[in-house]
């Protein structure tokens, strides 16, 4: 996993940061802060993750996108700059451009989820919530630990059946003795997406079978080494709130106001019905941008004190 410069702060200032970016996502409802979260949602992800994986999670982020900003001009007819008419149905550009910033704050908020699972680690979590709320602290990483876990999970079941599948050639139906496809009794279209939605509802129950008895385990496990048994609950790394981590979490609580007073100005203003508003050059947009932008300044003020 790359390292962070957050690595080197506590981990609430970690915290502070991604939840205010996913606030900032959901709530700043407007053009140009979906933009911006948009493109820096994906190019930290890239930095966490490198260009291969990102990208392979654009591949159909991207694609969900696109039928977000094209299914809502047909089920929402509504503004007052006409596209193209289909029969008795009008398509607008109100429409459109509502559906794409929908989109686009849906893939953000996937992006900046991702980023928190590379950030926020277990042990991270832990610390930050152990003492206060230890069992919503071990839920929540639990959950965040559970969707790649079903992944590579769900890799080596596929696996696993496509090799006995392959050794077992010469007993499928449609292929000769020899393994040889057999044209004569090949199967049609619907007898292929049969064996294609059988082949998913195996994989399937092997899954849930498999996740109820690793939380069986898992529960088991928790049990004989004495989970809940000690007052206070201890954590595996210590990180004590330094200055310097007062003083981070001080700038960004600036940036956070400055950002809110100025999200809810552009948003009041903003409007996508019945007429869409004209985006102007405003000076309002800089603080979020300036917040956005703080894990790449702490990893260049990394970068030049090691070089030094």
């Amino acid at each position: 996993m790359t390292r962070t410069a957050f690595d080197t702060y506590h981990p609430a200032i970690a915290a502070i940061y991604l939840v205010a970016a996913l606030v900032f996502t959901m709530a700043a409802f407007h053009p140009v802060f979906l933009a911006m979260n948009f493109i820096m949602a994906i190019a930290y992800n890239i930095f966490l993750r490198g260009w291969r994986p990102a990208l392979k999670t654009l591949t159909w982020q991207l694609p969900l996108l696109l039928i977000i900003t094209l299914l809502n001009p047909i089920f929402s007819q509504s503004g007052s700059t006409v596209l193209f008419m289909f029969g008795y149905s009008a398509f607008y550009l109100e429409s459109l451009v509502y559906g794409l910033c929908m989109g686009i704050m849906l893939v953000s908020i996937m992006q900046w989820f991702s980023n928190l699972s590379h950030i926020l680690t277990s042990d991270k979590m832990m610390q930050l919530t152990g003492r206060v709320m230890p069992t919503i602290g071990l839920m929540v990483t639990m959950i965040l630990r559970l969707v790649p876990q079903f992944m590579r999970c769900s890799k080596s079941i596929r696996s696993t059946q496509e090799f006995c599948t392959s050794a077992n050639l010469d007993n499928q139906v449609g292929f000769g003795a020899q393994g040889i496809p057999d044209s004569g009794t090949s199967k049609g279209f619907f007898a292929k997406r049969a064996d294609s939605v059988r082949t998913y509802l195996r994989d399937l129950t092997v899954l849930m079978g498999w996740g109820m008895e690793d939380s069986l385990d898992t529960s088991e496990a928790m049990r004989a080494r004495g989970w809940g048994a000690a007052p206070k609950r201890t954590t595996y790394q210590r990180s004590d709130f330094r200055a310097r981590d007062g003083v981070m979490a001080a700038i960004m609580g600036v940036l956070i106001v400055i950002s809110t007073v100025c999200a809810i100005a552009a948003c009041t203003q903003f409007t996508y019905y019945p007429e869409l508003s004209e985006l102007i050059v405003w000076w309002g947009y800089l603080p979020y941008l300036l917040f956005l932008i703080i894990p790449f300044i702490l990893e260049i003020k990394e970068r030049i004190v090691w070089s030094l």
